[in-house]
């Protein structure tokens, strides 16, 4: 306590240097007012009269400004004195000079003190002011040594502080009746800080006082300093108040749990602290710090102090809190307050996510089963609250920011509330229902926050799809196909997101891709959905199968998975060309390139050999129906100007031929590889083995000869050029197989068939191109009659 005296002389040392100072000043102004009036009456004269540095100091005053004080004596001056010659002009003796980078004028020379000034100077002010120091170091060491030895009893030195906090505080009001606010608003804080001292040393150093009167001493020294503040409109002396209003708890804390009185104590304190923000919008900065302070505070209770039987108590003041800070927004939305609406913006966010985050924690510590219903009630709320302050429309652009914020909130937390109730396909089905109302209502009131949300929530529900058919898998023995959850949800979720296509085509803009991205996703669910279940459906017809009857359902499952895609693809494509949707048409493309691609992969070999049955299998027929939709899709396309290209027609052609070479190699390499498994099972000698091999290369460049001649019949009947090229390419491979592999390993016999065949069929192709290439092949233009036409033109 002795050094809360030697703080008040130290400021009262200040204020009487500081009150000299300001006399001196305002006494040297007047002479040099007075001096300068003289010469204005009879410069020549006054001049004369003055010492050089005197003229110096004359002329130098005349360019300056006058004091204030010193004004207010010149004016009255004037009106006593008779008004000079208005013939006679004064002129300054030392005119002002521009400055040199604007216009400024540069200021005068300080004038320079004589040795008689210097004299005084030092002997009248200066030796006063050690003098005043050297005093006051005197007294605060006797106080001091009078404190160390028990000269001043406790209770007196805690009387001395708040003696002299009320000292301080009395001296700041008359300070700033006198004009000087910031010397005056110092004086304040440092005699709250006192007050604030005295009262922790009463309970805490001295126990004079319990803790009860320790309490409500601080917090009446928390509403003076509140007082304080807005009376001399000073931020730092309510910065003063919030810190010692929340350290008050930890100051007077005896280590023994009083929840109630704590909870209660800070929510007087962060009503108060909103009240004084409420009054003082410049404040704000008060706003962000009470919240962190409020919330770090019930938190830290919440760690250190709570106890089960008290979660009813903590939701009670956790929702008072909430409804403190929330309460403000609503003002500031109906009193239409749009000062600093970023930071109460960012504020109401955490408010929301904090007072969120803290039920979630008490609901599951002790009622777990009510948490959803929690959650709900308190998007209710915020809900409520859009829809009350909505009404009295409209509103600045920061405020409508705002109220999307709190549309957004209550949004999110109906989500969370599902979430927390409801969990697998059952919350993929809600969430689309509540996606697709958010989206419809969104657009519906042009609330742009909402429908954003529930263009989220249609991004999450196909990973929640995902998550729950991983998670949960359907064993294949409770398999029901079509009539089963991921069925079912699967279906509502891609009828969701075509309902969330459709509401949201109206957008514009940036946001116009919006309902293609939704296309896109519900085309993928399905396709997705569709694979899995035929996937599971044979998963279930294998539970009984073993051996080489598994090894055949293996590559059914497989072939009819390429089929279910085709047919997809096709259905999509239709649909998409119809209703012009280029997602649609997109996804039936992508859907039959996967198609293609697993049967150019698959459909070389079958597996197992030997229950190959030719041409009788799933395979040719697979890739039977690959070559049909190709040529569907070619035709499909042939009016449509938006998919078709200048060579669809060629590839088309090339595509569709490629799979019957396929499909024909694939079952003559099969044939006789059955025929040489047959073989070995019963033990057939090597040479049975070779005879068979040569026939299957006789075979199969019989087989490329015979298509490359049906290509060719059909190229220049339908008048197909890429038919006819394939045909000659496909010529070129066999002659290459004939000359590369026949030649050296087919006996003579084989041989001699080979390169006969061909021979005659080349020769057949060349005939027909010789005498009828006019009737399948189109007419070569005339160069020389083109440049002629050229030249005329």
């Amino acid at each position: 306590m002795e050094w809360l005296v030697i703080i008040g002389l130290i400021f009262y040392l200040i204020h009487d240097r500081r009150k000299t100072d300001r006399m001196e000043r305002e006494i040297e102004e007047l002479k040099r007012e007075l001096a300068a009036y003289r010469h204005q009456s009879d410069p020549g004269v006054h001049a004369e009269n003055l010492p050089e540095d005197g003229r110096q100091r004359t002329a130098g005053n005349a360019a300056k400004p006058p004091h204030p004080v010193s004004g207010s004596l010149e004016t009255q001056a004037k009106k006593t004195s008779p008004s000079p010659d208005p013939v006679k002009k004064s002129e300054p003796a030392a005119p002002l000079r521009p400055a040199p980078g604007g216009g400024k004028a540069a200021p005068a020379p300080a004038p320079r003190r004589s040795r008689s000034e210097w004299e005084q100077l030092i002997g009248g002010k200066w030796l006063n002011r050690i003098g005043a120091f050297a005093l006051i170091l005197g007294i605060g060491f006797f106080l001091k040594y009078a404190f160390d030895n028990n000269l001043i009893p406790e209770w007196m030195r805690v009387l001395i502080g708040f003696l002299v906090g009320a000292a301080l505080l009395v001296a700041g009001g008359r300070f700033s009746k006198r004009g000087l606010p910031i010397f005056a608003q110092g004086l304040v804080g440092a005699g709250i800080a006192i007050l604030y001292l005295s009262v922790y040393a009463s309970f805490n150093f001295y126990h004079l006082v319990p803790q009860t009167v320790a309490l409500l001493g601080m917090s009446g020294v928390t509403v003076l300093a509140f007082q304080q503040a807005m009376r001399h409109h000073s931020l730092a002396v309510s910065m003063l108040g919030w810190s010692g209003g929340y350290l008050t708890p930890f100051l007077l804390s005896t280590g023994e749990a009083q929840s109630l009185g704590l909870l209660t104590y800070l929510a007087l304190l962060t009503a108060g602290l909103l009240l004084v923000i409420r009054k003082r919008e410049q404040w704000i900065v008060l706003l962000p710090l009470t919240f962190i302070a409020t919330y770090l505070v019930f938190t830290f209770w919440r760690s250190e102090m709570f106890s089960a039987e008290e979660t009813g108590i903590a939701l009670a003041f956790i929702a008072i809190y909430w409804g403190l800070f929330h309460g403000l927004d609503l003002w500031c939305w109906l009193k239409r307050v749009t000062s600093h609406a970023v930071i109460r913006r960012v504020v109401s966010f955490f408010n929301a996510l904090f007072f969120t985050i803290i039920v979630y924690d008490l609901m599951n510590f002790q009622a777990s089963d009510w948490t959803a219903a929690a959650l709900l009630l308190i998007g209710m709320a915020y809900g409520g609250s859009f829809l009350m302050t909505e009404r009295m429309k409209p509103f600045p652009k920061p405020i409508r920011g705002q109220l999307s914020q709190c549309l957004f909130i209550a949004a999110a937390l109906v989500v969370l509330a599902t979430l927390d109730q409801f969990s697998g396909y059952t919350l993929t089905v809600l969430w689309g229902l509540e996606a697709c109302l958010m989206a419809f209502w969104g657009i519906y009131k042009k609330q742009r926050s909402l429908w954003l949300t529930a263009l989220g929530l249609f991004g999450l529900i196909p990973l929640q799809l995902a998550y729950s058919a991983a998670v949960k898998p359907i064993p294949p023995a409770d398999f029901t196909p079509l009539l089963n959850g991921r069925a079912l949800a699967s279906a509502a979720t891609a009828g969701a997101l075509g309902a969330g296509a459709y509401i949201y085509r109206r957008l514009k803009g940036t946001w116009a891709v919006v309902p293609s991205i939704l296309h896109l996703t519900w085309c993928i669910v399905l396709f997705v959905w569709l694979t899995g279940e035929v996937h599971q459906f044979f998963e279930m017809l294998m539970l009984e199968k073993t051996g080489i009857h598994r090894q055949l359902f293996e590559i059914r499952k497989i072939w009819s998975i390429v089929g279910a895609w085709l047919v997809y693809a096709l259905l999509l494509t239709r649909i998409g060309l119809r209703k012009k949707n280029s997602p649609l048409v997109f996804v039936g493309f992508g859907a039959m390139v996967l198609a293609l691609g697993a049967g150019l992969i698959l459909g070389w070999f079958f597996y197992p050999i030997a229950l190959y049955t030719p041409l009788f299998n799933v395979r040719f027929f697979l890739l039977g129906l690959s070559a049909l939709a190709v040529y569907l899709m070619g035709r499909w396309l042939r009016g449509e100007k938006k998919f078709h290209f200048k060579g669809l027609p060629i590839v088309i052609s090339f595509v569709i031929g490629f799979i019957l070479f396929q499909m024909l190699t694939a079952e003559t390499l099969d044939y006789y590889r059955q025929a040489v498994y047959l073989l070995e099972e019963q033990g057939a000698p090597r040479e049975e083995l070779i005879r068979l091999s040569n026939r299957l290369q006789l075979t199969l460049s019989m087989v490329w000869i015979l298509y490359s001649l049906a290509l060719m019949a059909v190229g220049i009947w339908r008048r197909k050029q890429g038919a006819r090229m394939m045909a000659i390419g496909l010529f070129g491979l066999t002659i290459l197989k004939l000359f590369l592999f026949d030649l050296s390993f087919l006996e003579t016999l084989y041989r001699i068939i080979s390169f006969i065949v061909l021979g005659l069929i080349l020769i057949g192709v060349s005939y027909v191109y010789s005498r009828y290439k006019g009737l399948f092949m189109a007419p070569e233009k005339d160069d020389s009659a083109t440049d002629k036409t050229r030249g005329l033109l």
